[in-house]
């Protein structure tokens, strides 16, 4: 799955990302997409995610709002996440900022963008 907030809603948008083609490629060539969610996890304000990949994880972030109602209409803001990757898993880890209502991780490497499960935040 990958969430692209800045991506623009068009069939050209869509066939020049890349995400959709290394996980299509992926399938065909290994049998299975070359990265998958395993868990997530949430303490207090503190929330994790973990992946099965032997790829490179080059950079993740948190994508979180604090906007309530309709998704496609709420502000989102990206901010830096803790990236820890060993033995073919991947840890993604972040404090979520007071009133947060929703996020989700984005994992980027050079096959482009992954995403985590969607998640709203219970008060």
């Amino acid at each position: 799955m990958s969430v692209l907030p800045e991506l623009r809603h068009s069939h050209k948008a869509g066939w020049g990302a890349p995400e959709s083609y290394s996980f299509a490629e992926s399938v065909v060539r290994e049998g299975k997409p070359w990265i998958r969610e395993m868990r997530e996890s949430k303490s207090d304000q503190i929330v994790s995610a973990e992946f099965e990949t032997k790829r490179r994880i080059d950079r993740a972030v948190i994508v979180i709002t604090l906007d309530s109602g309709y998704t496609g209409s709420r502000q989102w803001k990206i901010m830096p996440a803790d990236l820890q990757q060993t033995d073919g898993r991947v840890r993604i880890t972040a404090r979520l900022p007071a009133g947060a209502r929703a996020y989700f991780f984005n994992l980027q490497s050079k096959e482009g963008v992954t995403s985590s499960e969607y998640a709203e935040v219970s008060f």
